[in-house]
């Protein structure tokens, strides 16, 4: 469906497909995904064609569909919570590996998954801007003392994990109580990282500055979202 146009991108400094999609109308839905047994965690790509998401039920994994419908890729089997690179060449995801639970990178169209920071476990993670790093929940090792537990920059092609202290700064602040759930990172926005921080009767989005050079916090986080109920 739409048809495809040869482009530059002044940004990547590179030649690039463009793919013009058909108009839908106005007020109409969409159901891109009809997996047998449901959708969760989609993840746009950064032109808006496609669509990450995990299927569940029979056949788990991450797949791929055009956004406007179509027939899903399978990219990854075992793979949770999928983030589309800055550039849309790359999927971000978790899965289990070896009893525990490590981040990978795979071709968004498919390919051999690499997994980024060997000895590192951890759950949900974004992209840095520039697509170099994957801020992730988590800490180094497997068993590791309590306090070690934090947000970390892993580099996606190698090298030094850095540590960015956000939990330490989130709890100086009060953001982080002893009844409120982990705050994951979900996703790097121009005023900084948004996440959630949930407690026994509510919950809330926040956001904190993070200095893409350095990943350490550069200002205090903000509530964005107000109330008694769960917003996350």
């Amino acid at each position: 469906m739409g048809e495809v146009y040869r482009g530059f991108d002044t940004r990547l400094d590179r030649p690039v497909a463009v793919k013009v999609l058909p108009p839908v109308s106005s007020g109409q839905a969409i159901q891109p995904t009809r997996h047998e047994g449901g959708a969760t965690s989609p993840s746009f790509s950064p032109d808006g064609t496609s669509i990450a998401y995990v299927g569940v039920g029979r056949d788990v994994g991450i797949y791929v569909v055009p956004t406007i419908g179509g027939d899903p890729k399978k990219i990854a089997p075992r793979g949770q919570l999928p983030r589309f690179s800055p550039d849309g060449s790359q999927i971000a995801y978790y899965a289990q590996d070896t009893g525990a639970s490590r981040q990978f990178v795979i071709p968004a169209n498919g390919g051999q998954p690499s997994r980024v920071a060997d000895a590192f476990l951890s759950w949900s993670s974004v992209w840095s801007p520039d697509g170099k790093h994957l801020v992730a929940y988590g800490h180094p090792g497997d068993t590791p003392a309590a306090d070690a537990v934090d947000w970390y920059a892993l580099p996606v092609g190698g090298g030094e994990i850095v540590r960015t202290g956000v939990r330490a700064a989130l709890r100086a602040q009060g953001v982080l109580g002893e009844n409120a759930a982990a705050a994951l990172p979900a996703h790097w926005s121009p005023g900084g990282i948004l996440f959630v921080v949930s407690a026994v009767d509510s919950s809330k989005v926040w956001r904190i500055p993070l200095d893409a050079r350095t990943f350490q916090p550069s200002g205090a986080a903000e509530q964005l979202t107000f109330g008694t109920s769960r917003e996350g």
